[in-house]
């Protein structure tokens, strides 16, 4: 799928078809972490999580929201996501619950030992290595 010229449609197109991704995130000692996770990717491009309480990113993102994502994990097309990550809670993350679960039913937004990540992207590169010579495509967003 490539994608010429982001844009929010393409982005969000993206994003749903190739729902995992990697998470990196940084300890509070600056330790890296990564893992696999599942991607919930709103109309609005914003890109929702679910990760276990005692998962080591939640405690990253709970002192570091930087996070930076690769969707993408089949083929030859990725999306490098940089934002801000933060987990919410109380009415907030109802609030979040709500708009995750119009986009994914399935999603087990409910559970509360997982934490509702939310990741408002601030810088995107669309990679595509199957076109010749390479697609590349960078685009920094506002907040």
């Amino acid at each position: 799928m490539t994608v010429q010229k982001l844009s929010l449609d393409g982005i969000v197109a993206f994003a749903r078809a190739n729902p995992l991704g990697v998470v990196a995130t940084v300890g509070p000692d600056g330790t890296p972490e990564a893992a696999l996770v599942d991607l919930i990717t709103l109309d609005n491009g914003t890109v929702v999580f679910l990760a276990h309480r005692k998962a080591r990113k939640v405690a990253n993102l709970t002192s570091e929201g930087r996070v930076a994502m690769v969707i993408g994990t089949e083929g030859p097309v990725t999306l490098q996501v940089e934002g801000h990550a933060r987990v919410v809670e109380g009415e907030e993350r109802e609030a979040w619950a709500a708009r995750t679960s119009a986009v994914h039913p399935g999603a087990h937004v409910d559970r509360d030992d997982f934490a509702l990540i939310v990741v408002v992207p601030l810088w995107l590169r669309y990679y595509d290595s199957s076109a010749r010579p390479p697609y590349i495509e960078e685009i920094k967003l506002s907040v």
